[in-house]
């Protein structure tokens, strides 16, 4: 939530695109508390300038960029840059700043969204994490209450996890996994996108929830969604 992935990577698509290969400097990515920089070694070429950046774009590696074109790492040459403007502004991060003054080297700097924030501020209000413990619960995959198996869970001889005798209707593996399911009943045509936004997780996150769902009898298996919509059992 704090970074747009697919903005991030289109930044690093465009250092791998844009260095200057005959320069030993790697490409810099560091990420601090309040934003993210990535330096490329090789400033603005050719046609491009401050000025007309980035409408103007020229190339300095022209088989790496038709190359990362034509293999899908990259769409439309010189859209990249305008994209990941808009997406990080629908994200509430701002735009991107680009940095020419090391005139060998572009610096651009991504700043952090506010929407983490609130995320873990709603986890807390809301009991899923305990407040001063926000930043040991977000080392463990998002805010995942249980990263393995809890150890009230049994496997069968497959090795997958059943539901043991005791735990009832109203109990769950976690607190992650209940809300998962209690997001479902109120809607039951979620997207992961959703479920996302609304639970403030990552979609491996959610992906867990959703299987233990299943193994305990709280979503079909067979057809989790039909016509649109996810299938509840209870």
């Amino acid at each position: 939530m704090d970074y747009p992935d697919w903005a991030t990577r289109e930044l690093l698509m465009n250092a791998i695109c844009h260095r200057d290969y005959t320069s030993n400097g790697p490409i810099q990515f560091y990420q601090y508390d309040d934003r993210i920089e990535i330096m490329n070694h090789g400033g603005l070429y050719g046609r491009a300038n401050e000025a007309n950046f980035p409408k103007v774009n020229d190339y300095r590696n022209i088989v790496v960029a038709e190359a990362m074109k034509v293999l899908g790492f990259v769409n439309r040459h010189s859209r990249g840059v305008l994209r990941v403007q808009k997406d990080l502004k629908a994200n509430e991060n701002g735009e991107a700043v680009y940095d020419f003054s090391y005139q060998t080297a572009v610096m651009v700097t991504e700043s952090k969204s506010p929407r983490g924030e609130r995320a873990i501020n709603a986890a807390i209000a809301n009991g899923l994490v305990i407040e001063g413990e926000e930043k040991r619960s977000q080392k463990r995959s998002d805010l995942t209450i249980f990263d393995q198996k809890p150890s009230n869970m049994t496997e069968n001889d497959e090795g997958k996890v059943q539901k043991p005798s005791f735990l009832t209707e109203n109990e769950f593996p976690s607190m992650i996994v209940k809300n998962v399911y209690e997001a479902l009943k109120i809607n039951r045509k979620a997207k992961y996108s959703w479920l996302q936004d609304n639970l403030g997780v990552s979609e491996s996150t959610i992906l867990r929830a959703i299987n233990d769902l299943k193994e305990l009898g709280y979503i079909n298996p067979e057809h989790s969604k039909i016509k649109g919509e996810w299938q509840l059992l209870k």
